[in-house]
């Protein structure tokens, strides 16, 4: 049985329309990830949670990019037309370290895009009520929005969706803001936003990304 990341990865990957050659080395790269990931899971070794955030940033990259595995962190992730103009835009899902965004100057903020979509499975809780029942688990997905890193910060802030994250034995410190795609009041306030969605093929204006 897949896990619900799974699930999510192999719909992802069935929808993904091929177009080009790099096109499809990017699916086969994708199918094989997964397949390695199931196999992981069947034979009881740790899966990758990060999976799906890993092949949707994968199948962000427009037709012609020749982009066609994972790519490192610190690097551009992908580009929009907006305004027939082509803009950077970072990909980010679920939980993550963002503290390249916070190096950003303001006008940097205001003019690179951020493509940030949740898939996850909350866990079930564990707080007893009185009738004996326990909050059941709960499949949360956000569908990939685009809007300008600067509202995005915006956003994080005003429902303190963040919490700094690292590691102590690093020679040198890697501890940065990481978002809180597990917050509940900040995932209802994205899923009620009235807010652009992303597709490969679209293009956009500014009056489209609110």
């Amino acid at each position: 049985m897949l896990t619900y990341i799974q699930r999510m990865t192999k719909e992802l990957i069935e929808d993904y329309e091929v177009t080009t050659h790099y096109d499809e080395k990017r699916k086969a790269y994708a199918i094989e990830k997964l397949n390695r990931d199931i196999e992981l899971s069947t034979s009881g070794e740790s899966t990758d949670d990060g999976l799906y955030g890993k092949v949707f940033e994968l199948f962000s990259h427009t037709p012609n990019s020749t982009i066609t595995t994972f790519r490192r962190q610190g690097v551009n992730d992908c580009y929009i037309t907006v305004d027939g103009k082509r803009k950077k835009a970072e990909v980010k899902t679920n939980c993550g370290r963002i503290g390249n965004l916070y190096a950003m100057s303001r006008r940097e903020r205001e003019a690179r895009y951020i493509i940030y979509t949740i898939c996850r499975v909350k866990p079930a809780g564990t707080h007893v009520k009185k009738d004996g029942t326990t909050a059941p688990a709960e499949e949360w997905y956000l569908p990939p929005i685009v809007m300008t890193v600067a509202d995005f910060l915006d956003i994080v802030a005003q429902y303190k969706a963040t919490t700094i994250i690292g590691h102590e034995n690093y020679i040198e410190s890697d501890f940065e803001p990481n978002v809180r795609g597990d917050k509940a009041k900040f995932y209802k306030a994205l899923l009620n936003r009235k807010s652009a969605y992303y597709e490969r093929f679209a293009t956009y204006s500014k009056a489209d990304i609110l």
